[in-house]
């Protein structure tokens, strides 16, 4: 609300700015940052995200995941989008907009959902406008250090991302069948995440509890066997899963670090990532399960 009320404020006649930056207010930014925005604005870009570095990587392990799994996204993500000349995913804490893609919006957006990133990205994409990503305009911040802050955010974050999924997300999946460009096909899924932690969270334990009451209640041995087959089936199955999931965040985090070196390693170690790279997978986990809880807590706000 604060955005929507600032920026539709300068977007009167009586102010003339061409584009706007949002920077989170406990980020700062690399000096030439504004200079690069401007290069990026004039050379036609109406709305991008920056790149996004951590101040406080190496505080504990929880800090460390956190800035490797910004690495992974602005390298393996925001960065490969880029150069597919698709729309890339819009962060939160860092980028800026163009006083005509906000004319042509009606003002800046706001839908109470949480997560007005997400809630932008979806608008502009129906609007046929590109996000793009400036990656030499580099903003930090900070990551949580404790599971708590974690939880508490990612919960927003869970609550506000599917909110914009059943207002306007679903319909990135018609513009993909109307217009066949993958780049829309790929934002949905993205967003599609979250009903299918829904789904994956309430599905499974509802199954299994069912033939559990289902047994006792007909006494049935042939369901016992089925039973006892479907547990022999589905512990080897989440054992392997869960490796191949360490195996794949891991693996992640590595290659993210390699492929940055430059920015990652001109004054750390590659030691000092280990313990993020072996918690990647856990914290992820917990990551998501918090994600899912805020989806089904009704009072979830900012705090």
């Amino acid at each position: 609300k604060a955005l929507e009320l600032a920026i539709n404020e300068y977007l009167k006649d009586k102010y003339d700015y061409a584009f706007y930056t949002i920077i989170d207010a406990d980020c700062r930014v690399d000096k030439m940052y504004l200079s690069k925005i401007n290069d990026a604005y004039c050379s036609g870009v109406d709305i991008a995200r920056t790149y996004v570095d951590s101040t406080n990587t190496f505080d504990n392990s929880i800090s460390c995941v956190g800035a490797l799994y910004i690495t992974r996204d602005e390298r393996l993500t925001a960065r490969v989008r880029q150069k597919l000349k698709m729309n890339v995913q819009l962060i939160g804490c860092s980028f800026f907009m163009s006083r005509k893609l906000l004319n042509d919006l009606g003002g800046f957006p706001s839908s109470n959902s949480l997560t007005e990133d997400a809630d932008l990205m979806v608008k502009c994409m129906l609007n046929k406008y590109r996000i793009q990503y400036v990656e030499d305009a580099i903003c930090y911040t900070e990551q949580a250090t404790k599971l708590g802050e974690v939880f508490k955010r990612n919960m927003r974050l869970g609550k506000g991302v599917n909110k914009i999924f059943w207002l306007d997300g679903y319909k990135l999946l018609a513009k993909f069948f109307t217009t066949l460009k993958f780049t829309y096909l790929d934002i949905f899924l993205t967003l599609a995440f979250l009903p299918i932690s829904i789904i994956s969270c309430v599905w499974f334990p509802i199954y299994y509890v069912f033939l559990i009451l289902k047994m006792i209640i007909t006494d049935s041995s042939v369901l016992h066997m089925t039973m006892q087959m479907d547990m022999q089936t589905f512990v080897p199955m989440a054992i392997l899963v869960v490796g191949i999931m360490i195996i794949m965040m891991s693996m992640q985090g590595l290659v993210s670090i390699i492929l940055q070196k430059d920015r990652l390693l001109s004054q750390n170690k590659f030691r000092q990532y280990f313990k993020g790279i072996l918690m990647m997978t856990p914290i992820m986990l917990f990551t998501n399960f918090a994600i899912t809880c805020g989806i089904f807590n009704p009072k979830q706000s900012w705090k």
